[in-house]
C-alpha cells in the first residue's frame, strides 16, 4: 500500500466523491471520498493510515492491488446495503457479482463482520462457490454448521478427490482430515459391494471377444486391456453418510477452526457516540450525535428542514451538544434504533430468525414512517416480517400501505380470504376501508361457488 503518490491524474469518482466525506482514498486512478467513520467501523487495518493523511486530493491514501469495481462494491455496502434488506438480500447476477468484491475486501483488510454478511447474501443468491469454498468461509468466520452442510458431504462423498486449489483454500489440517474422512467412506462403500450378478460376457471394445471381469461391483474391466473399463451397470448407489461419521467429521473441524480465523477476529464496536456525526439532536431528555448525510439521505422531511436551515441564520442549531435540535413526539428508543439502523444493520443481518429483534424493528417502522422514510419502511417491514411477528392481517396492511406489492403478501391474502373465520372488527381497523371491501367481497365469492359446486357452508 502507499501513500505519498501524486493525484494529478486521478478523477473524482461520479457516485462516491461525498463533499461530506472526511477520508480520500485513491484506487487505480479515481479518487473516492467518504466518511473515515466506515472504514474505522469495520476494521483497525486502516487505523495508522487513517492519522497520516487521506484529508485532501493530492495527498490521499492509496491502495495498490485493488481494482475500482471491487472498491465500489464495499462502499456499496457501506451506503446502500443497509437500503436493500426489503429484498432480504436478494437479487440479480450483478448483485452477486457487487457482493463478491464486498467479500474479496473484506477478507483482503480484515472486515469480519462484513465478510459474515457477504457470506450469507452469497448463499443466499445461491452464488456458485464451490464447495471448498463454502467449507473454508464456514470455519473462517464461525458461520453454522448447517451452511456448509450439504458442501461437506459432496466433497466426502464425490469421485474427484481434492484438487490442489481447494487444498489451497482449505490449508493442509483441513484438507488432511477431509483426505482421510473420504478414505474411510469409500473403504465403507468397498465392504458393502459385492461382484457383479450379472457380468457382460465380453468387452465391446475389443476386435475379438474377450472375458470382462466386474471388480467389487464397481467396475467392469477386460482382461486383454485394462484400459477398456467402464462403470458396472448393476453398480448400486452411494452409501449414505452414517450419522456418527458426519459428527465425528464435524467435531474434528470444530478444533481446526480456530487455524483458520483471522489474527483480527474481532471488528471494531460500534462507532454511535461522542466523537462521530456533525448534527446532535435531543429527544425526550436524551442528545444523539449523528451525521446528517443519513437523515437527508433518507428522508425528504429532513433533506428540506437541513436545506432551509442552511439558508437562514439558525442552521446553527444543531451543530453543538449545547444546542441540538429538538424532535418532539418522538422516543428516544426510536432515536437509538434509528441509529443502530444507520450504523450497525448492515453488519448484523443475518438469515436467522430472531424474535428479539422485533421492538427494535418497529421503533424504526414508526420512526421512518413519521418522517416520510419510503425506503427505510420498506427495510423494517421485510425485516418483521422474517423475524416471524407479521400476522397475516397486518403483512397485507403494511404491504399496501408500504408499496410492497401484491405477490409479497399474496400467501397471507389467501389465507385470510379462504380460512373459516371472518374478519374482526380490530382486523378490519387494521386493514381500513377499501382492503377490508376486497377481502369481505372475495370471501363472499368464495362460499358462493363453494354453495353453486354443493358445497357445505358452516355458520359459525
Amino acid at each position: 500500500m502507499s501513500t505519498m503518490q501524486g493525484s494529478m491524474m486521478a478523477t473524482h469518482s461520479e457516485e462516491y466523491y461525498l463533499e461530506e466525506g472526511d477520508v480520500i482514498v485513491r484506487v487505480e486512478n479515481t479518487l473516492y471520498r467518504f466518511h473515515s467513520y466506515h472504514l474505522q467501523r469495520a476494521t483497525t487495518y486502516f487505523d495508522k493510515l487513517l492519522q497520516l493523511e487521506g484529508d485532501v486530493d493530492r495527498s490521499p491514501i492509496v491502495l495498490d492491488g485493488v481494482r475500482t469495481s471491487d472498491f465500489e462494491g464495499l462502499l456499496w455496502f457501506f451506503y446502500e446495503s443497509g437500503y436493500t434488506w426489503q429484498g432480504l438480500i436478494k437479487g440479480t447476477k450483478n448483485i452477486d457479482k457487487t457482493w463478491k468484491s464486498v467479500l474479496l475486501l473484506a477478507e483482503k483488510f480484515s472486515m469480519v463482520e462484513i465478510a459474515k454478511v457477504a457470506c450469507y447474501a452469497l448463499h443466499r443468491n445461491g452464488a456458485p462457490l464451490g464447495d471448498a469454498r463454502k467449507i473454508e468461509l464456514c470455519m473462517r468466520y464461525g458461520l453454522p454448521d448447517a451452511w456448509m452442510d450439504p458442501h461437506l458431504k459432496r466433497v466426502l462423498t464425490r469421485e474427484e478427490s481434492l484438487s490442489a486449489q481447494e487444498c489451497g483454500q482449505l490449508g493442509f489440517a483441513v484438507t488432511a482430515l477431509l483426505a482421510k474422512s473420504r478414505e474411510l467412506y469409500h473403504h465403507a462403500q468397498m465392504d458393502g459391494r459385492t461382484s457383479c450378478p450379472s457380468p457382460a460376457a465380453s468387452c465391446s471394445q475389443c476386435t475379438d471377444t474377450e472375458a470382462v471381469v466386474c471388480l467389487q461391483g464397481l467396475v467392469h474391466v477386460c482382461d486383454a486391456d485394462v484400459k477398456h473399463h467402464w462403470s458396472c451397470p448393476e453398480r448400486a448407489s452411494a452409501l449414505p453418510l452414517r450419522t456418527e461419521f458426519v459428527k465425528d467429521i464435524y467435531e474434528n473441524l470444530s478444533k481446526l477452526r480456530g487455524q483458520l480465523e483471522r489474527v483480527s477476529a474481532k471488528s471494531p464496536p460500534s462507532v454511535r457516540g461522542p466523537e462521530q456525526g456533525d448534527t446532535w439532536f435531543i429527544v425526550e431528555n436524551t442528545v444523539f450525535r449523528l451525521h446528517s448525510f443519513h437523515l437527508i439521505k433518507a428522508s425528504p422531511v429532513f433533506a428540506t428542514m437541513f436545506t432551509l436551515a442552511g439558508n437562514t441564520d439558525d442552521r446553527d442549531q444543531g451543530h453543538s451538544p449545547d444546542d441540538p435540535i429538538r424532535l418532539r413526539g418522538d422516543t428516544a428508543k426510536c432515536m437509538d434504533s434509528m441509529l443502530w439502523f444507520f450504523y450497525d444493520s448492515p453488519y448484523e443481518w443475518s438469515e436467522h430468525v430472531a424474535p428479539e429483534m422485533a421492538n427494535k424493528w418497529e421503533f424504526i417502522l414508526q420512526f421512518a414512517k413519521k418522517y416520510d422514510m419510503a425506503d427505510v419502511c420498506k427495510v423494517a417491514v421485510t425485516a418483521l416480517n422474517h423475524h416471524g411477528v407479521l400476522s397475516p392481517v397486518r403483512k397485507i396492511s403494511l404491504a399496501d400501505v408500504h408499496g410492497m406489492g401484491d405477490a409479497w403478501a399474496k400467501k397471507a391474502y389467501d389465507f385470510v380470504c379462504q380460512r373459516d373465520d371472518s374478519l374482526t372488527v380490530d382486523e378490519m381497523n387494521e386493514l381500513g376501508t377499501l382492503l377490508t371491501v376486497k377481502i369481505v367481497k372475495a370471501r363472499e365469492q368464495r362460499l358462493r361457488s363453494r354453495l353453486a359446486k354443493g358445497g357445505k357452508v358452516s355458520w359459525a
